[in-house]
Parts: structure tokens; sequence; C-alpha cells
């Protein structure tokens, strides 16, 4: 009992530190086909908040804070993809600092449509900065979408599991997050996300985080820019977060088709 009381103070900090996310995206089903290199711009601004949180072994107020993150994602085949985002922080106009790497692995079970349910699975391992957290962690999300005419229906149920540092002793942290997409028109699209933090896995009495964002899809010329309002569902959030996401897919040359395109030309001569 008295280890236990010890920890909690330790229990308590990790959950504040860490609950509040610094990056909102559902994950839906399309990703790059084999050969096709996409590059997403994300960034988040804080312009309300009465939270805190550690920045870099500091205790810092998330009122003002600015994230930023640039994410490139290959095609390894038309099911599987590799990526790499490179995160930065800026809180209140402190600084930008370099605070994360990640690397990720997204696999798909079919094309589109095979199913009832699309589903895709994503495994994540985040490196931080030393100075910044001590603590590894490895990510599993699962992403099941569905089609209902117009509305498009996306689930992103996630486990997270810190592998070293201080927090490696504590079980897997759930969340769940969802949107719905109006999809009647290809250029403007809007919708509602929804984003659910619960903790730490059979920990009751723990905060819990909850944010909604409006969000709006403008699509054109090889970009995506999703736009999203985030407002507080419980007095844990922060007041009030903006978000935005630059997604660029750029279509490269695949191995395969220069080999063909040299066996054209040698014919050819």
């Amino acid at each position: 009992m008295r280890k236990f009381l010890l920890l909690l103070p330790a229990l308590a900090f990790s959950l504040a530190a860490h609950a509040q996310r610094s990056f909102y995206r559902v994950y839906q089903y399309e990703q790059p086909l084999k050969g096709w290199l996409e590059a997403t711009l994300w960034t988040t601004v804080v312009p309300s908040s009465r939270l805190d949180y550690e920045h870099f072994g500091e205790g810092l107020s998330r009122n003002g804070l600015s994230a930023h993150s640039l994410e490139f994602e290959y095609g390894l085949t038309d099911q599987s993809t590799f990526g790499v985002y490179l995160n930065a922080e800026n809180p209140g106009g402190a600084g930008l600092q370099v605070s994360q790497f990640q690397a990720v692995y997204r696999y798909r079970l079919a094309r589109r449509y095979e199913h009832f349910i699309n589903t895709s699975f994503y495994l994540g391992y985040i490196v931080p900065r030393q100075r910044y957290d001590n603590t590894q962690e490895l990510e599993v999300r699962t992403v099941l979408e569905h089609d209902f005419n117009d509305l498009r229906v996306v689930l992103n149920p996630t486990l997270s599991k810190a592998i070293s540092g201080e927090e490696a002793r504590f079980w897997p942290t759930t969340r769940l997050d969802a949107g719905v997409y109006y999809r009647r028109f290809y250029h403007l699209q809007p919708g509602v996300e929804l984003y659910n933090e619960f903790g730490e896995l059979g920990v009751f009495r723990q905060p819990h985080y909850h944010q909604l964002f409006p969000t709006l899809d403008l699509r054109g010329f090889g970009f995506d820019l999703n736009l999203g309002l985030g407002l507080p569902l419980t007095s844990s959030d922060d007041r009030l977060v903006v978000k935005a996401l630059l997604v660029y897919s750029l279509g490269v040359v695949r191995p395969e088709l220069l080999f063909h395109r040299g066996q054209r030309s040698t014919a050819n001569q």
C-alpha cells in the first residue's frame, strides 16, 4: 500500500504532462500507392488554455502554444507505406525547438470497398529528444471506415505504450478518435471530428480529455487542406485549439516503369 501511495504523484504527473496532445488527425483509409510520395505539414495553435505541460524539463503553460510537424510518407506497395515525422514546439513564443522524431508503418488489408468495413493498421514509434523527454513510445492504431452514401464514418481506436523511461512501468493508454465527413462535393467537404483520451488501462478516476472539432477539407491541384477548430467538452481540455493539415501528393516514377521504358526504347532501336 505504501509503494502504491508513493507512485500516485508520479502517475498524476504523467497523466497531466502527456494526456493533452499537440497534433490532431483522424487517419482515413487513403494512403500513398506504390511509388507515390506524400508530404504533410501539420500546424496546431492553442490560443486559449488553462493547462500546463512539460517542455524540455520546464513546466509551461499551453496558452499560446504552437506545434508543427513535417511528415513524409512513401508507398512501399499499394497496401503498405513507411513514413517519418519531425515534430517541433513553440510554447508561448519561447522559441521553436525540435521535440520528437517518429517512424510509422501503415498497412491496409484490401482495396477500398472490398469489405463492408475498410480496415488498416498503423504502427508508430516515437523517439523524443533526450532533453525533451526520456520516454520512447510505441503506438498501435486501427483505422475502421465505412461510407453511408455521402457520409464517411471513421474510427481510430489507439493504444500507446511507453517503452523506456519512468512511464514504462505503467499500462498502455487508450484513445478513440472519430470523424464524420460529408463527401458529396470533392473540392469542399465539411465534417466533425471527436478526440477522446481515456488514460491508462485499468486505472479509474483519472482525467479524461474530449475535444470536438468542426472541420473543413479543401482539395485541388494535388493538395488537401484540412482545417479544424477544437472546442473543449470537459474542464480538463484546452479552451480553444486551431489545427491545419496541408497534404501534397507527389507521383514519382516507379522503378519497374523505368525498366519497361528501357526495354521499349531498346526494342525501337
